[in-house]
């Protein structure tokens, strides 16, 4: 388990050789195979595998920082307006004023505004 990985993340990780095992009893009999070996069980073994593995930097932790600092800050903007911000009733003759029509009505009274001006210096 947390045993079997290396606490080392520059190391990578290593892939054992492979190991090939090949029955060969026509070699055996012709005498081909290597004199210290009375088997005609033939073993090929392949070069070991290392897997570099990408290594963590420091700036991961300055990262999640900034995240966190940023989600807080939006979450608590809003929610300190609320609390602090006094609600207060325009009269009844403010009811037209700038700010009570939406954004779209403001610009469309701004662009005839802007047309009717025009109209006139012409």
């Amino acid at each position: 388990m947390w045993t079997e990985f290396l606490p080392d993340a520059n190391h990578g990780v290593t892939i054992p050789s492979a190991i090939v095992t090949a029955y060969l009893p026509s070699l055996a009999r012709e005498g081909r195979i290597i004199p210290s070996s009375t088997s005609p069980i033939i073993r090929f073994y392949s070069e070991p595998l290392l897997i570099s593995l990408p290594t963590p930097d420091f700036s991961m932790p300055y990262n999640v920082i900034c995240l966190v600092s940023t989600v807080v800050s939006l979450a608590f903007g809003p929610l300190y307006n609320l609390t602090t911000n006094r609600v207060q009733l325009s009269p009844e003759g403010e009811k037209d004023g700038p700010l009570s029509k939406s954004p779209f009505a403001r610009l469309k009274d701004w662009w005839r505004k802007r047309k009717e001006n025009k109209e006139k210096t012409e």
